[in-house]
């Protein structure tokens, strides 16, 4: 039986796992669940994210046939590991790219692929030498999955969100982390992530993403999926619907993908029309992600992957996500279910405000089909997780 190592996996792979199982599978994660160790056959307790060192020390020390990286944490010690092992997997410099937005977006910028307009920043008034119109966006250099992201509508707000932004950024999880990775690859960060930070403009245009596997140098891009934005100032997702038209974004995905050398690796891109925000390599982690998925393309991705299933994917009929989201601190005190929507929280679950680092919005989440539209699957889905009552105290 083949042994598979998998690095921070979330609770929507590990669904599937509960379901189907590929092989032994040894999970390696710093949080680890009583769930976890019902489904995996053994569980590596890791040091916090941001002592990669020590990551890398206890990964050393564990036997397996294969590394499955294909999460937002799995990818900097993953990429790093897989090249010390002589295994396939994202290269450090890709992995670094798919990290370090302001490397990203140079690097886009220099191979003609389409990216916002953009700047690095260590003051309000470096944002305002950029700002040529409002909303201009403001986020860390390292990603930080939606994390001190922040959109400034107008220049009577930039010294407040500018210094929201610098007093979260030398303790976020996330910069210490690229931070600590660029130094055990020996790459360069070409700034400092503590301090500074990216600025862009803010593209008008509809959230989409594509998703995908890529085998050596052959992509398998899955479709196109559009994105249902919360109207907050903090970018959160509300639903997915999938799948959707896209014209040009699955030439220009590959083109972002050579641009920065991904290979062996999953992928999620995000779009505002026809410009790239960011290219993640791994596959998208939001809850209901593997069910979509799994619906329009007859497999679960992450068992796509595992398989070594090249073959191009070619979604069938019409399906959407909604979530049901909650964006106030709080605890959980009840849930009543309707049949048909995945809770994602229990009762005593403690609550977070953006922009708090363990922010969480989705509460709970639908899936649902319609026969000839991905638009009005979603308006099913929203009424059925909309049929859910929490009582947040």
């Amino acid at each position: 039986m083949t042994t598979l190592l998998l690095l921070y996996t979330e609770p929507p792979t590990r669904r599937v796992f509960a379901k189907h199982r590929p092989g032994r599978l040894i999970l390696a994660s710093d949080e680890i669940s009583d769930e976890d160790r019902r489904i995996y056959d053994e569980c590596l307790q890791l040091p916090p994210i941001t002592d990669l060192e020590g990551t890398l020390a206890a990964l050393d020390r564990i036997k397996c046939d294969r590394l499955v990286i294909q999460t937002e944490y799995g990818l900097l010690p993953g990429a790093l590991l897989a090249d010390r092992r002589g295994e396939p997997g994202p290269s450090p410099e890709a992995a670094l790219l798919c990290t370090n937005k302001w490397l990203f977006r140079k690097t886009c910028e220099k191979h003609g692929v389409p990216v916002p307009r953009f700047a690095l920043a260590e003051s309000a008034a470096d944002v305002q030498r950029f700002a040529e119109r409002f909303p201009v966006v403001l986020k860390p250099v390292a990603s930080t999955l939606q994390r001190l992201v922040t959109r400034v509508d107008s220049k009577a707000d930039l010294e407040e969100k500018v210094a929201e932004l610098r007093r979260g950024l030398p303790q976020a999880p996330d910069v210490l982390r690229c931070r600590e990775f660029a130094r055990l690859a020996r790459l360069d960060l070409d700034c400092d992530p503590t301090r500074q930070f990216l600025v862009e403009d803010f593209v008008q245009g509809q959230p989409l993403e594509t998703d995908g596997l890529i085998f050596g140098d052959n992509i398998d891009l899955f479709g196109v999926t559009e994105q249902v934005h919360t109207d907050s100032p903090h970018f959160y997702i509300e639903g997915y619907i999938f799948p959707v038209s896209g014209d040009g974004l699955k030439a220009t995905s590959e083109a972002a993908i050579r641009a920065i050398g991904l290979k062996n690796a999953g992928f999620s891109i995000e779009f505002r029309g026809g410009t790239v925000i960011e290219v993640n390599g791994r596959l998208g982690e939001d809850e209901g992600f593997p069910d979509l998925f799994q619906a329009a393309l007859g497999q679960y991705p992450i068992l796509k992957w595992i398989d070594g299933n090249a073959a191009p994917s070619r979604p069938q009929g019409h399906f959407a996500v909604a979530y049901a989201c909650w964006y106030a601190g709080g605890t959980v005190k009840s849930v009543s279910n309707d049949a048909g929507s995945t809770i994602l929280v229990s009762p005593g679950r403690t609550l977070h405000a953006p922009p708090h680092p363990d922010v969480w919005p989705h509460l709970a989440y639908a899936l649902a089909s319609h026969p000839t539209s991905s638009h009005a699957a979603y308006q099913i889905a929203r009424e059925k997780v909309s049929r859910v009552r929490f009582e947040i105290e």
